[in-house]
Order: C-alpha cells, then structure tokens, then sequence
C-alpha cells in the first residue's frame, strides 16, 4: 500500500491552483503533476493492474499523448495514468519500477530567475557547498568586488517565505525597474545574410501594445503579468519576453519565436514541454532555449526523448544550469549534446548558479538589462531608497541562469547568421580546445 497524504490548501493564491499543478517530494527534490504517472504505452495495463494492487483507484487513463519521442534505443509512445488521491508520485513511480513497469512522474521544471529557483530547494536547510568547487578557488574571490550591490540580486528566501513558496508558488519576482530611457546594449545589424530560427520554450508574451518599442518576437500565447490578481508581479512574468530582448540585442534580426510551456509562477510539466518540443520537429529550427530546470527520477524519458528527435536533425538546444547553487545535475541541461548554461557575474560565477562537470558553458546573468513589460505598476511600493520596485516602463534588470542561457543561445545565431553550420558555431563558441574555461562553469561565452 502506498502511503497518501492530504492535500495541501492552496492558500491565499487558490485561484491560480498551484496544488493542482506542482508537489515538491521533499526528500528527493523531484516535483511532479499531482496524481499523474507516465509510462510507455505497451506497459499501460499492467501498470494500471499494479496500482489497483497497491490500493490505488485509476481516474483516467490517456492511451496516447498524441506524440512519440525517439531515443538512440527506439521509439516509444506514452500514456498517462491518473489516480484518485495525492499519493506521493516519486513512490508511486518506484513502486512500478519495481515490477519491472518504466514509470516515472509528470516530472515539474522550473524558471531559473532569482536566487532558489526550485521550490525543492527554496529552504536554508539545503545550503550548498557550492564554494568548495574548484571554480571558486581563485584568489579572485576574495576580492572586495563581492560588496558589491550586483551580489544583492535574487537573494535567498527565508525559511518562513520558502515554505510559502512551496505550498502556493508565490515568492517575489526579483526582476526590478530600470530607467526606460536606459537601452540596452545592441551589437547593431544582424552578424550575416543567413538566416537563424530559434524558438524560446518558456512563459510566452505579453499583449505587444504593453511592450517598449522596438523588434518583437513572434509568440503563441499573451501572458498575464498577475494571475493570481495579487496586485502584485507574478514572479516568472515576462520571462520569455526579457529572453527574447536578450537574442534580439545580441543577435538582432533571428526569426525568434516564445512559445508557451510554463506558468508565470514559473512552472512546467514535462508533457507539456516535450509535446511543444516535438511540435518543432521538422521545422527546421537552428537553436531551442531552454531557460528551465528541475531534478528528475534517474531520466526524464518522455524529454530526453523529444530532445533527442531534434538533435537527430541537427537542432541545437541550450538549456539553463540552475540557480539552486548546487552540483546536483538538473534535466535538461544534463543531458547529452545539450548545452548546459552557468551564469556568471561581473568578477566570477554568480552566487547561485549550479555548477559541475556537466555544465558546458557559462555567460553573464546578473542584472542583465532587457525587455519587460510596460506600465506595470503593482502593490509592492518604494523601497528604502525611494525607487518603486514594481512600477515598470518596458525595460527591467534580472540575474538568473535563465538569462545567460540566451547570451549563448545568441551567439551561436550570430555564427550561423554569418554562414557557419550548426556544428560548427558549437565548435567555434563552446568547444574549441583553445578556448577559456572555468573548472564547474565550461566554457567563457561574454557577450552581454
């Protein structure tokens, strides 16, 4: 018998039903769809006469999810399984496996803007030894640069406000104004005559009549900036959109497109994220963004397939490390041939990225400058120095390894807009021996 909790009260935010969407497995960090289980569609019903054994009432069984994902083994098409109560998925899931049956949770990712980005690791109580990384080892780091004002960005939540966070998604959105009259920087015409396709998978737009003037990327989806009407900023709004300024500023002139996969709280459920990732096979796109992490249960399948049919095409997929400071690897940027992404700040590696061997590249990403929404004007007020910290005019700074995700993302445009094959703007960029690294960062990309 599986053991089943309560549900957890949605809290003050209700109406965005977080708990419909997101439980975080506390021991082993993994988030996950309440009530869903994944497992390859051969395997349905015994999986489905395995939870009947284990006192678990199947709701509703999807055959198929309406894509199949191919892996370097074969191809595989999933179903999904609902049960009726809020057992814990990641038990569920071990429960099958161990019948034999390839189970897994709807596996949950997450933005990674601000310090914490998954909930899973919003606690003091999984401070990490990230400093003891050989990358920090440096005589650099001792520098009284680390006073700086930079180093502010994205703090930690406390432990009264993680727990908050974990039960309603709701934690403050560490984007903050800039002056509008303050553009950004632009590496001016586009790098060549080629063109390059790059597709953001992440938040979506906001209506464009909202957004400052300038280029625009193309989106699927007009986001809402307080979901929740908490009179307050949700704390992933305009995620994509900030992305998007980033290509533009770096790479100007890309057929960018921001699809939509996660909530402006941040979150995303692995099928969602592999169906638009399989929508894009055949499409002929040069460069996937993915500005989203989590921790998964030995492999995310049903993404590691997706990402696998595209890179069978050529497409290259950047995917954000983490802002949890930690060397524990996070889907997808983990997996093979994709480009994890650490960020970095002024002097060094920003306080909260992830770190470790499986990182390929880092680039800047605290308080990057780029598009945000415009006249946004939430509750939160002025601050100590007198600056309204949600009062915004199209222009916002943010830290994040979502956001030096994009700087990489761009200079690969730039090499293929020049000309360059795929393969080869990953060698020149990222894997050219010649080129600088850090120990746990990979490789030095400093275009912002």
């Amino acid at each position: 018998m599986i053991n089943q909790s309560a549900p957890t009260p949605d809290g003050p935010d209700s109406s965005v039903r977080w708990t419909s969407r997101v439980t975080v497995d506390r021991g082993s960090g993994i988030a996950y769809t309440p009530g869903q289980i994944v497992v390859p569609t051969t395997q349905l019903a015994s999986a489905e006469a395995t939870l009947g054994e284990l006192g678990l009432t199947v709701t509703d069984t999807q055959r198929a999810l309406g894509f199949t994902v191919t892996d370097t083994r074969n191809t595989l098409g999933f179903g999904v399984l609902s049960v009726a109560v809020t057992a814990n998925m990641v038990a569920v899931a071990g429960a099958l496996r161990a019948q034999g049956i390839a189970a897994q949770p709807n596996h949950v990712f997450f933005a990674n803007s601000g310090f914490r980005a998954s909930p899973a690791y919003a606690s003091p109580a999984y401070a990490s030894p990230a400093y003891a990384s050989p990358a920090y080892a440096s005589p650099a780091y001792a520098s009284p640069a680390y006073a700086s004002p930079a180093y502010a960005s994205g703090g930690a939540l406390s432990a009264v406000e993680a727990d908050y966070y974990r039960r309603t998604g709701r934690r403050p959105s560490t984007a903050r104004p800039i002056a509008s009259d303050v553009a950004p920087k632009r590496h001016g015409r586009r790098a060549g005559t080629a063109t390059c396709k790059i597709v953001v998978l992440d938040t979506g737009l906001p209506a464009l009549e909202r957004h400052r003037p300038g280029p625009l990327p193309k989106g699927d989806h007009v986001e809402t900036p307080d979901q929740d009407s908490s009179g307050m900023l949700d704390p992933a709004a305009g995620h994509g959109l900030f992305i998007g300024g980033i290509i533009e500023q770096i790479a100007p002139g890309c057929d960018l497109a921001v699809h939509h996969v996660l909530s402006t709280f941040g979150d995303g459920n692995e099928l969602t994220i592999a169906a638009a990732l399989g929508a894009l096979a055949g499409t002929g796109v040069d460069v996937v963004v993915l500005a989203f992490s989590g921790y998964v249960m030995d492999e995310a399948a049903v993404l590691s397939g997706a990402i696998t049919k595209l890179q069978v095409e050529g497409t290259i997929i950047v995917a954000a490390a983490g802002n949890d400071a930690t060397d524990r690897p996070t889907w997808p940027a983990v997996l093979p041939g994709v480009i994890g992404v650490a960020a970095l700040a002024p002097y060094g590696p920003a306080a909260f990225t992830n770190y470790g061997p499986w990182v390929r590249a880092c680039a800047p990403g605290v308080d990057l400058v780029s598009s945000f929404y415009k006249e946004f004007n939430g509750r939160a007020g002025v601050d100590a120095s007198g600056t309204d910290i949600d009062k915004f005019d199209g222009l916002a700074l943010w830290s994040g390894t979502s956001f030096a995700a994009p700087v990489v993302a761009a200079g690969l445009a730039r090499l293929i807009q020049m000309g360059f094959s795929r393969a080869q703007a990953v060698d020149r960029l990222i894997d050219d021996p010649n080129l600088f690294r850090l120990p746990g960062l990979g490789t030095v990309v400093n275009l912002a």
